[in-house]
Order: C-alpha cells, then structure tokens, then sequence
C-alpha cells in the first residue's frame, strides 16, 4: 500500500502544474501606483528649468495609463499612439 501512495505523489509531482507551460497565460501587470506615476511626472519634470510658465507636456498610454515624457509618440509596451495629458 506504502508503494502505491508513494508512486501516485511521485506521479502528481513530476507532472507539473496544467497552467504552467508553453500556452499559459502571461501574468497581469499590476496597475501603475500613484508613487510610481508621481516618480514618471518626476522624471518628466526633471530636466525642466523651473518658472518658465509653462505646464511640461505629459503623455499618457491610453491602455495601460502609464505616464511618458513628451519625446515618446507611441507606448513602449503596447505600441498604441500616446496621448497629452490634458492639463
């Protein structure tokens, strides 16, 4: 009976986790947080000389939400077409 157990968990461990291969779905990246988009405004912001008068330009992907400086046209992940924060 001790070799009939043994070989049936023997058997579930080396056939491995049905979601875990080839066809599996990718992992879902989680939604940007507000430190991680106050760190993009940061870095957006950052080489601006302060007191120009002007809001910077800011984009933002419309799939994701994420925030890119104003010198991307096209989301680095999706490869959808950035919009402008609207102000």
């Amino acid at each position: 009976m001790d070799k009939i157990i043994c070989s049936f968990f023997l058997l579930l461990s080396l056939a491995g986790c049905a979601t875990s291969g080839p066809g599996a779905a990718a992992p879902v990246k989680p939604a940007e947080t507000v430190g991680q988009q106050l760190d993009a405004a940061r870095k957006v912001v950052g080489g601006m000389v302060v007191g120009t008068g002007r809001a910077p330009v800011i984009k933002y992907s419309p799939t994701t939400g994420k925030h890119y400086s104003s010198d991307l046209e096209f989301d680095p992940e999706t490869g959808e077409k950035l919009e402008v924060l609207p102000e």
